[in-house]
Parts: structure tokens; C-alpha cells; sequence
């Protein structure tokens, strides 16, 4: 079992592929929601979902290091 102390475990920083996986996988979740409203006549709530999964790619974006926007 991998156990790390609390005071050694604090100051480390989210790995930033970890961070884009997850907000990656939060809008496709967001999209693939979104996909079923317009079936149901609901546009307005497809639009407010994708907006959801835009802003979470926005946020993402924005916490990322300048090397790893550009896709190197």
C-alpha cells in the first residue's frame, strides 16, 4: 500500500493532464446530456448544457500551464 504523509502530500500540485481529463470527460458527460433534450422539444436546456460543458472547458483551459494549451 502507497501511503504518503499529510504534510508531504499538501504541497504538491494537480498534475495538469489529470485536471484536463477530468473537465475533458465532465463536458462530454455535459454534451452527451445535452443531446436528448432537443428530442424531448427542450432546446433552451441543450443550449443551457452545452453552455455547462464550454464553461467547464473554459475553466480547465484557464488552470493549465501555457505549454500544454498549445497542445505540446
Amino acid at each position: 500500500m502507497n501511503v504518503a504523509p499529510r504534510d508531504g502530500v499538501a504541497g504538491q500540485i494537480p498534475d495538469p493532464a489529470v485536471r484536463t481529463e477530468v473537465a475533458h470527460l465532465r463536458a462530454q458527460q455535459a454534451t452527451s446530456r445535452a443531446s436528448a433534450y432537443p428530442s424531448q422539444g427542450d432546446a433552451q436546456a441543450a443550449l443551457r448544457k452545452i453552455g455547462d460543458a464550454r464553461a467547464l472547458n473554459t475553466a480547465a483551459l484557464a488552470q493549465d500551464p501555457a505549454e500544454l494549451a498549445d497542445g505540446e
